[in-house]
């Protein structure tokens, strides 16, 4: 049997690419490019220079979001055979949304605790529980029907509510019925 496939992350792009990438076609149409990567570098080098910082800024954020590729490399055996899931990236990656959750939970506890008076502080903290009622679901948008804000502490109980019924605005033609239905 053949050695388990290993993979290694593929550099990603910085900002600098991404500009290329946006000039590479310009300066195609243009007829200034052969066609070759170092060329369109030094034809982007000079224009990179002299753009503001702000701009360059946008597409250094736009590089940070792009997310990693992962490529065959004998040299970097990868965590669980070097498997991959269906979007290319090792199986040693994936994380347990659960367990990220409990330990975002635990940060936020602590936190809260840290900034509560000390003693019965938390019993006259007070806590804000947001509810809205959709009037319907339709083609995987919701539309907005009722929306509730209480204030509430467990010292005082409820101490304030905010009530307003939504307009969901314009409904798409055809949806009458299931409106209807959803409403009863």
């Amino acid at each position: 049997m053949a050695d388990a496939a290993k993979y290694k992350k593929k550099p990603k792009k910085n900002g600098f690419m991404l500009f290329c990438d946006d000039q590479r076609v310009q300066l195609k149409s243009g007829g200034r490019w052969d066609g070759s990567q170092p060329h369109l570098v030094a034809l982007c080098q000079d224009k990179w220079k002299a753009l503001p910082e702000r701009e360059k800024e946008l597409y250094k954020q736009s590089a940070k979001d792009i997310p990693a590729v992962y490529i065959y490399s004998e040299k970097n055996p990868g965590v669980n055979d070097g498997r991959l899931d269906a979007m290319g990236k090792p199986l040693a990656d994936r994380v347990d949304p659960t367990a990220v959750m409990s330990k975002r939970r635990a940060r936020e506890m602590q936190h809260i605790l840290k900034h509560l008076a000390p003693g019965d502080g938390i019993s006259h903290q007070p806590f804000l529980f947001i509810h809205f009622t959709p009037l319907v679901e339709l083609d995987g948008q919701w539309f907005p029907c009722e929306l509730c804000i209480a204030e509430y502490s467990l010292a005082e109980g409820i101490m304030d509510i905010h009530h307003k019924f939504v307009h969901p605005g314009e409904m798409p033609v055809g949806s009458k019925a299931k409106v209807k239905d959803s409403s009863e």
